[in-house]
């Protein structure tokens, strides 16, 4: 069910980055191209000149923006295998929100189930959400290994605030960290995996998930 589940949210995040990219994006740059086009009007009335230049870097803007929230629901690296993705997420958490990520990738995941590694990925990407919003730290560590008994493991490391791993059993709270985990907890169930948390509040966290291959 989760994989499905998975599957299907991922379906409609490349929908709607195609759709941005073919209908959106190219609506804003033939506008753009129009604005450009009176470019005689900028030098007759400067006062239209400045509003010229004002909806100009609007539209930049507005291009800039779509684009980048097509690569964000669909990134092109996760088609060549989870490593490249994790790479990739990497780099987008620290241009997005200034968090340098390490990836350490052991063995060879790239063979396992397409839905598993994109599940994985999601995973990834909120346990590093996670940490942005709660952990207070510039740093974090993600490592994926590749298991005996066709199973991965999945780690997101930080050394930031830490929390009292007891309230994800809960589920409490809605804005503190066991909310996300005690919501990916559930999901790794679903596929028979486990989740395994350590932490204390002020030593940072390591969350450690293993799932089983496909």
């Amino acid at each position: 069910l989760a994989s499905e589940l998975a599957q299907a949210e991922q379906r409609e995040r490349d929908r709607m980055a195609q759709l941005l990219h073919d209908h959106l994006q190219q609506l804003l740059v033939a506008a753009k191209f129009q604005i450009d086009s009176l470019d005689r009007f900028r030098v007759q009335n400067p006062t239209v000149a400045s509003r010229f230049d004002v909806l100009e870097d609007l539209l930049r803007e507005a291009i800039q923006t779509c684009r980048s929230f097509a690569v964000e629901l669909s990134p092109a690296a996760l088609d060549l295998g989870l490593g490249p993705g994790l790479k990739w997420l990497a780099g987008w958490m620290n241009e997005k929100h200034g968090l340098s990520v390490t990836v350490d990738v052991r063995g060879d995941c790239q063979s396992c189930d397409k839905e598993l590694q994109l599940l994985l990925f999601q995973f990834a990407q909120e346990l590093l959400l996670n940490v942005v919003k709660h952990a207070n730290v510039d740093h974090a560590e993600v490592r994926v290994e590749c298991l005996a008994k066709r199973a991965i493991r999945l780690t997101v490391r930080d050394r930031g605030a830490g929390f009292d791993p007891t309230a994800v059993r809960r589920g409490e709270g809605t804005e503190r960290p066991s909310y996300g985990l005690f919501s990916i907890k559930q999901r790794v169930e679903l596929i028979g995996g486990k989740l395994r948390i350590r932490s204390r509040p002020g030593l940072g966290a390591r969350v450690e998930l293993i799932v089983p291959q496909v």
